[in-house]
């Protein structure tokens, strides 16, 4: 709206700015209400220029340049300006009368602000295709974005199920009491799989939840053989996360932190503080087989870290050190709903 109504005044004032460098001064009305006759036929020329920019910016354009008609567009452009001419002949006969009208005079002085239109539609429809073509290809990015998160949540999901199918079976070989609790908690997980994970945020708490039945899991399986300590405190349990987002590092820490691993322990602490969420997951690994699970388990962190690019881009730290046989992620958010 600034652009046209900026435009517009141009156009508007221009014949003003054309007649005030004329040398010659304008004759004198003949009658008192004289003024006011040609302010009315300039707001009326002015009218016209409107309507030359908007029928070439969204007719001549389109259908006659764009399709590269250029003989019909010239022949249009040149139809156009005697027209206008024809028209504002009328309109000066009609508010003038006792003046003469002379075709060439308003040749002349029609010509400027016939091209500056002409010049300004121009620009202006150049401006939006291109308003067009952008938008477009903002559509098909988030819709490709929006492809890709939704492959990468259907890859977490069952390799999830299978790690944790993997924990049961292991459970019902030892005969456990606690299979059957596990198979329950598992039920939960699923439903929580099946009917929260479709959204594109859930909340916080929600997430959380998951993640202490994912662990509980985990302790019926290893016992007291892999200390595992958790720590979560929500400062706002009403804050927002993308779902799934958070499992594949506490998955990644029972993956490497337990086996063949000297006095084996896992610690999980996550918090949030105003806007951020704090997720820091370490365990003790064998350099020995870390490489080798890496190359056979490795979808999830892979999978997880392209995920938080997509949706978080510079909202975000993640940081994975190795060091004196201790796996050590540190994860920095800037979550939504706060």
């Amino acid at each position: 709206m600034a652009i046209h109504l900026g435009m517009w005044i141009v156009i508007f004032l221009l014949p003003y700015i054309l007649y005030k460098t004329n040398d010659r001064p304008p004759p004198a009305p003949a009658r008192p209400d004289a003024r006011t006759s040609f302010l009315y036929l300039q707001v009326l020329t002015d009218i016209l220029w409107v309507m030359v920019f908007y029928l070439n910016a969204l007719v001549l354009i389109p259908k006659l340049f764009n399709r590269k008609k250029f003989l019909d567009y010239a022949l249009a452009l040149v139809g156009i300006f005697f027209t206008v001419i024809a028209i504002h002949g009328a309109l000066f006969r009609l508010l003038a009368p006792e003046r003469t009208f002379r075709v060439l005079n308003a040749v002349v002085f029609s010509l400027a602000p016939f091209f500056l239109s002409l010049a300004a539609s121009a620009v202006w429809e150049m401006w939006q295709a291109k308003s067009r073509a952008d938008k477009i290809l903002r559509e098909k990015q988030q819709e490709s974005l929006k492809t890709e998160l939704a492959f990468l949540r259907s890859q977490i999901s069952p390799h999830f199920v299978f790690n944790i199918l993997n924990n049961i079976t292991a459970l019902i070989r030892m005969k456990s009491d606690d299979a059957e609790p596990a198979i329950i908690k598992l039920s939960s997980l699923m439903q929580y799989m099946l009917y929260e994970t479709d959204q594109e945020q859930v909340l916080l708490k929600t997430e959380v939840s998951y993640l202490e039945s994912y662990i509980d899991l985990q302790k019926q399986r290893f016992g007291k053989r892999v200390p595992v300590t958790s720590t979560f405190e929500l400062e706002n349990e009403w804050a927002e996360i993308e779902p799934m987002l958070l499992i594949p590092f506490v998955e990644n820490a029972f993956k490497h932190g337990v086996g063949m691993i000297s006095q084996p322990r896992i610690d999980i602490k996550l918090l949030t503080r105003d806007n951020t969420l704090y997720f820091d997951i370490s365990n003790k690994y064998n350099p020995d087989t870390l490489e080798i699970k890496d190359k056979t388990q490795g979808i999830g962190l892979v999978n997880v870290k392209r995920r938080i690019e997509l949706l978080y881009e510079d909202r975000f730290s993640l940081e994975v050190t190795r060091e004196d046989e201790i796996y050590h992620v540190s994860l920095r958010l800037h979550l939504h709903g706060i």
